[in-house]
């Protein structure tokens, strides 16, 4: 229930997200939006407040990320030639083991888009599972900078690869709350 306070306030929702609108309970904060204070306690790293917005955009970086993997899903032996002329390296040869786990690769990125999709509609329902999405791009990024060097890909690629995963992952973990008792002092 959205309380009406003065021009220059903020509510924030029960775990303390601040937000605009929305059906969760409310309540007000006591520092007008514009405090120095507000915006330290906004940006510091202590904060144990969670960010919703920050959360919804990285999940949502990360489904347009894993739908790339549709037309690899869908037409794995175009998609594979397609990737590698991107990549640079030509034609390559077709085998039915390169069409298989394209085809599997491919399938996967799309179905972990949906189950995070499903994640990102209710980010307080399912705030443990948005802080393991952020554990395991954390983990990704060095998992993908081994298997990178290993092909060698170029280093445009390898970067993207790897930083890219490593810094979603470290910028989820920063949005959600500090400890489950904050998560679970709200349900």
């Amino acid at each position: 229930m959205l309380r009406l306070e003065p021009p220059g306030w903020v509510a924030k929702d029960s775990l303390g997200c601040f937000t605009a609108g929305g059906a969760l309970s409310w309540t007000c904060r006591k520092e007008p939006l514009c405090s120095k204070a507000w915006f330290l306690s906004i940006m510091s790293s202590t904060n144990h407040k969670c960010r919703p917005r920050v959360q919804l955009w990285m999940l949502r970086l990360m489904i347009a990320i894993l739908l790339t993997g549709l037309p690899g899903a869908l037409l794995p032996e175009m998609a594979f030639q397609k990737f590698a002329w991107f990549m640079g390296y030509g034609k390559q040869p077709i085998t039915p083991l390169v069409v298989y786990l394209s085809g599997n690769a491919g399938f996967a990125y799309v179905v972990i888009a949906a189950l995070i999709w499903g994640i990102s509609r209710d980010l307080e329902r399912y705030q443990p599972l948005v802080r393991m999405c952020g554990w395991i791009m954390v983990i990704a990024g060095p998992a993908y900078l081994s298997i990178d060097l290993q092909c060698p890909l170029p280093l445009w690629w390898t970067l993207m690869d790897s930083v890219g995963c490593f810094l979603i992952g470290v910028t989820l973990l920063w949005a959600c709350p500090r400890s489950a008792e904050s998560t679970s002092a709200s349900v």
